[in-house]
């Protein structure tokens, strides 16, 4: 990109006429992919909103033939990857109505419908995966046990003493697996360097971007060269 030759806006509206850039409309960003929808898979009223938009719609039965019937049904969208274009137009139809009944979610389903939209209209293959249970905290990245076909976590229910290292069904979509052969500890050093914006376009144009950003949205040149010496 050269960005002394135009604005800020300029970039946004190139950027734009790509049918693979799904970025957030509301955000000041140029270009971007969809994202993440953080919600818990668990949640009984979002399962319980899904199944009755299924059924409300008459998609039941083309969900079971087209996605792994899971219970919870979230789990199942997101075991195929990439989808298929029938599978994002169903999943189109479900998130039509499903994103504004979202509550706190409802902007993240948003950008997964425009992400829909855009595979269906384009043909370009559509890229999921759910993140299996855990945490990162401390420098460490910890994976709790579950399954590796659906990433649900495994569960027990009972009092009785489940034996980690012997093959048991998965709750969610039935699959077999060994809940100790899935799950892992280990140090956790984000690689901020893989995205930097300095190392992919090089010092000196890296420095020209950022004072031409800085001066398109308000700063003065004194202003901007100031900021450049701290970098």
């Amino acid at each position: 990109m050269n960005t002394s030759s135009g604005s800020w806006k300029d970039a946004r509206e190139i950027c734009s006429r790509c049918e693979a850039n799904v970025r957030d409309e509301k955000a000041d960003e140029v270009a971007g992919c969809h994202g993440y929808i953080y919600i818990n898979p668990e949640l009984r009223q979002l399962d319980k909103q899904l199944r009755e938009i299924a059924e409300r719609q008459g998609l039941v039965e083309r969900i079971h033939k087209s996605f792994v019937v899971t219970s919870p049904l979230w789990y199942g969208f997101w075991i195929e990857s990439p989808l298929s274009n029938s599978q994002c137009q169903l999943l189109r139809e479900l998130f039509k109505t499903f994103h504004k009944a979202a509550g706190p979610f409802t902007q993240e389903a948003a950008g997964f419908l425009r992400a829909l939209t855009v595979s269906i209209d384009h043909e370009i293959p559509l890229h999921v995966s759910l993140a299996p249970p855990g945490h990162i905290d401390l420098g460490w990245r910890t994976v709790f046990w579950h399954c590796p076909r659906c990433k649900a976590g495994a569960r027990n229910y009972s009092d009785e003493v489940v034996d980690l290292d012997q093959l048991q069904n998965c709750d969610v979509c039935n699959f077999g697996f060994v809940p100790s052969h899935n799950s892992s500890r280990s140090r956790w050093d984000w690689p901020f360097q893989h995205w930097s914006l300095e190392q992919m376009m090089g010092r000196q144009e890296y420095l020209e971007f950022v004072r031409s950003y800085l001066i398109q949205h308000g700063h003065t040149e004194e202003e901007a060269e100031c900021f450049l010496l701290q970098l």
